[in-house]
């Protein structure tokens, strides 16, 4: 890792090795990890502060290279590259410029999905916006689950779904990673399971159930924020 901490150094981060082989830094752009692959490639995670709505929506319309990932509380863009590629990797993720992507709505059957024919880049939205709680917790899936989705990148367009980009796709992988994101979509539209899973995340819930419109003035609110 000499030769990443010494990109790293010259950046201004100040690096530490960490309990992992890797290295965790610090510096005017913020905080991270970085991880070697080879001796020329490496793993790097730039912590990022701020709404995870807003978070979920930059997701989509991040650099290919770059996802945008949830694990527990903390949120972090990540990215592999070349050693002397870290700058500017590093840069973009700080940077995370908006880029125009179509939307398609797609729906989930019990087996499978039917994929319609795609021009990507493209957003397949798999669900509408819903209540706050329903909404949050559906974007942090979505965050969470691009530590493991290969065919495309989970992000927000008005609801959750799944951005592909240019280049060749597997529509099979797609297929298969859009139906297992849907059916959990879908369980997250319960509001009970949508703030069970944020619970369960270690997610801050700060969303309230929206009060039925004829409650009297002593009527409360059951399930407020903890």
């Amino acid at each position: 890792m000499t030769a990443v901490s010494g990109v790293l150094a010259v950046l201004g981060f100040t690096c530490v090795a960490d309990d992992d082989g890797g290295l965790a830094f610090s510096g005017p752009s913020g905080r991270g990890h970085a991880f070697e692959d080879s001796p020329e490639s490496v793993r790097v995670c730039l912590e990022l502060n701020g709404d995870l709505m807003d978070l979920a929506r930059r997701s989509v319309k991040v650099v290919r290279t770059t996802r945008i990932v949830v694990r527990g509380r903390v949120a972090s863009a990540e990215a592999r590259c070349r050693v002397e590629e870290l700058p500017d990797v590093l840069r973009r993720m700080t940077e995370l410029p908006d880029a125009d992507i179509a939307a398609v709505d797609l729906t989930v059957g019990v087996l499978a999905v039917s994929l319609p024919a795609l021009d990507p880049p493209v957003f397949l939205r798999l669900a509408s916006a819903s209540s706050p709680t329903v909404d949050l917790a559906r974007a942090t899936y979505v965050l969470a689950a691009n530590a493991d989705l290969r065919a495309g990148r989970g992000g927000w367009i008005d609801g959750p779904g799944v951005a592909v980009d240019s280049g060749p796709v597997d529509r099979a992988l797609l297929c298969a990673e859009l139906h297992e994101a849907g059916h959990a979509l879908a369980l997250l539209g319960d509001e009970w399971i949508a703030r069970s899973y944020l619970e369960l995340r270690g997610a801050l819930v700060t969303t309230e159930p929206r009060a039925p419109a004829a409650a009297g003035p002593g009527a409360s609110t059951e399930g407020g924020s903890r």
